[in-house]
């Protein structure tokens, strides 16, 4: 170097910037490739794949799996070990367990990735919290999950779990930090009381704990099916031990107006279907399956003037829709000869057929034996037995360990397989009170099949929730119900679709028949009179933009009722605090059909509060000294009001209430809503009513009494 040049030492010092950091990304991509990349598998073999060294992934009809490679400390990974007292001392530091990572075990590196996937869904301040663990010196645990169903007919009930916690033990204090979890199957049979090929219970090893089964792709075979049905008739039982597999059980003797037989007794009727119009021909105990479905756009064959003639007859299977046809082979492969689905039960060129059996739509679901979802269907030609997603990264495979007279293989999976939010099934509107009435539902959807008997919700895999405490797509209808949790209904019926806008009301029809018959009450448009003040202050969910907001073409329902518009609502929480210039003088509704739950074609209210005007460009007057949040129901009707009409603020609470402006062509002076507003202030109101009444606005403010329609 002592015979370089001035010009070749500066351009050495000026790359070498450039040059450390070349090396440094050679070093992460290399970390990046060893972690997470995989070869891609070679071309599908005529015959089942065998399993080969490396990082092949094995597609054999069940969840797809690659092995382990594992290092040492997952060799000595067993079902024992994960259930000890103190659980799995995996590593002694979470540096470990990355280096063990970086040299090529695939399950030490999807433990990785689930702490650091853990961490990353954790609130504000996760990557400093992410920093902390990464730098302790804490041994690194994997322990079974416990999962206890508590209050369960006065005691408690342990619900199958398959979840490994992974958690730090600090070396001196022995305190635990959690982690995150991850979840482990076995195949099902060889460690199983019963060896046979079906998805048997694998029996609680400690605690509730359990491995979940490697599920399959599809049931297409008969294995398959076979394993289903098993499956649902033993978490049935357990459910209702007086219910036998024939479909007889104790129950109401309100059978819906039309059933299809699907008997499988004679040779011809092994290929059909007939329609029963009588049904005192049919036993008051004999139990049914209900079919809750998206209808989609296409046309299949249904129940018109036209068919009814041929379904009571008898109708080849084949002609109907994919849905139908499944739902048809799954009640004859669990012994049930009846079955229930709207568009073969209900005429559907006949409004006053259609108006009388919709009203009573609730209760057919409440007392069907079961009510099967074709989840992941959005038409009717999907079915219930299609293909089923490979649930993400395939399975880490730990290979066959030796327990006592038997031995069986462990399989890792990043995440808990958990039901999707954007399921098919749970947009549409009338679907919510399919499942909610419903005392045993189940879903066939993407990831797996879910049957929920009351608050236990039971996954193909074996694994159990508790849904009055974990959160899930699927409802607790009756927690619901008993905790005069209508508001909470609405909100989650809010963001669901409907194909015809009029339906608004009536397919919530059957849970509002449900709440008042455990509640009483007057029913106002989807609001309950005994609590009206919180059903009045609904508000447009400003979170969700997309799609807009908006109100029906036809007339649907009073601007005060959140029935109105289409589009997700929230309402307010907490005490109302509602003073006591505001009083309710009247109200009316006027029903468009029979069902009092069902369509409406008008109403109004009477009401007495405080009333401020606001100027022409929304704004509040000065002298008032509040700041206000304004929610428009639907902004662009605000937007393109070419006349401009004058609005006022409504009072209901001390905090809040609505928008309201004159209604057009009006001969009563009536008004109309058009938002909510509530207070922004920072003061603390307290619990005497004159504070709340200084720190709210002028009480000399006069009130008035209006129409509101």
């Amino acid at each position: 170097m002592a015979n370089w040049t001035l010009k070749e030492i500066i351009i050495v010092v000026c790359l070498s910037p450039f040059i450390v950091c070349y090396y440094i990304t050679l070093e992460i991509l290399t970390l990046f490739k060893t972690i997470f990349h995989r070869p891609p598998p070679p071309a599908a073999p005529a015959e089942r794949p065998q399993v080969h060294i490396g990082n092949e992934v094995i597609a054999d009809g069940r969840t797809p799996y690659e092995d382990a490679v594992p290092c040492e400390k997952c060799r000595e990974i067993t079902l024992e070990n994960l259930v000890a007292d103190n659980g799995f001392m995996h590593y002694s530091s979470y540096g470990s367990l990355e280096s063990s990572a970086k040299s090529g075990c695939r399950l030490c590196a999807i433990i990785l990735l689930a702490i650091e996937k853990g961490v990353a869904h954790q609130p504000s301040g996760a990557f400093n919290s992410f920093r902390n663990i990464y730098n302790r010196d804490d041994f690194v645990f994997l322990e079974a999950d416990n999962n206890c169903l508590d209050n369960f007919n006065g005691s408690s009930l342990l619900l199958s779990s398959n979840l490994v916690k992974i958690n730090l033990r600090n070396k001196v204090s022995h305190a635990i930090t959690p982690l995150t979890v991850i979840s482990v199957y076995i195949d099902d049979g060889p460690i199983m009381s019963d060896p046979s090929p079906s998805m048997r219970a694998v029996p609680p090893i400690r605690g509730g704990f359990a491995p979940a089964l490697r599920m399959y792709r599809e049931f297409q075979t008969p294995e398959a099916k076979s394993g289903l049905i098993d499956w649902i008739q033993r978490t049935i039982e357990n459910d209702a031990p007086s219910v036998n597999k024939q479909g007889t059980v104790a129950r109401s003797t309100y059978l819906p107006k039309r059933l299809l037989c699907v008997s499988w007794d004679s040779p011809s009727s092994a290929f059909e279907t007939r329609l029963v119009e009588d049904i005192s021909e049919i036993p008051s105990q004999q139990a049914y399956i209900c079919l809750s479905h998206c209808w989609g756009s296409q046309q299949y064959y249904r129940l018109t003037a036209e068919t009814i003639g041929s379904l009571k007859s008898g109708i080849e299977i084949s002609k109907l829709a994919k849905n139908f046809q499944d739902v048809i082979e799954l009640a004859r492969l669990l012994r049930i000869k009846y079955v229930w689905i709207d568009a073969l039960c209900i005429l559907q060129d006949s409004k006053s057929d259609w108006e009388i059996e919709s009203a009573k739509m609730g209760q057919y679901y409440k007392d069907a034996w079961l009510t099967v979802s074709a989840g992941m269907s959005k038409d009717g030609a999907m079915g219930l037995f299609s293909k089923r997603d490979a649930h993400g990264l395939p399975l880490i495979w730990l290979r066959p360990t030796k327990i006592p007279k038997k031995s069986y293989s462990l399989f890792f999976g990043l995440d808990p397989v958990k039901p999707s939010p954007q399921c098919p099934i749970r947009t549409r509107g009338w679907t919510l009170q399919e499942e909610i009435l419903s005392s045993r539902y189940i879903s066939f959807e993407s990831t797996q099949v879910y049957l929920r008997c009351g608050s236990v919700l039971s996954h193909e895999c074996g694994r159990q929730e508790d849904l009055s405490k974990d959160q899930s797509p699927f409802m607790d209808g009756e927690s619901m119900l008993q905790g005069k949790g209508w508001l909470e209904i609405v909100m989650r019926y809010s963001s669901r679709n409907l194909t015809q806008e009029s339906d608004k009301l009536p397919a919530l029809s059957g849970l509002a028949h449900e709440y008042q018959a455990r509640w009483n009450g007057e029913y106002l448009a989807g609001i309950w009179r005994q609590d009206i003040w919180r059903g009045l202050l609904w508000r447009r969910n400003e979170s969700y933009t997309i799609p807009e907001p908006k109100r029906p073409v036809v007339y649907r329902a009073p601007t005060w009722s959140w029935a109105s518009i289409d589009g997700r609502i929230e309402f307010d929480d907490g005490n109302l605090g509602v003073p006591s210039t505001t009083t309710l003088d009247a109200v009316a509704v006027q029903l468009a059909s029979s069902d009092p739950m069902g369509q409406v074609s008008g109403g109004s209210i009477r009401l007495t509060a405080i009333l401020v005007k606001m100027d022409q460009y929304g704004n509040i007057p000065n002298n008032l000294e509040v700041r206000l949040r304004k929610v428009y129901d639907v902004p662009d009707e605000i937007r393109q009001d070419s006349q401009r009409r004058e609005q006022w603020l409504l009072w209901i609470t001390w905090s809040s209430g609505l928008i309201i402006r004159p209604a057009l062509n009006s001969v009563m002076q009536e008004y109309e809503r058009v938002g909510y507003f509530s207070k922004l202030t920072d003061i603390t109101i307290k619990r005497d009513l004159a504070a709340r009444k200084s720190s709210m606005f002028p009480i000399h403010i006069p009130t008035a009494t209006i129409n509101l329609i």
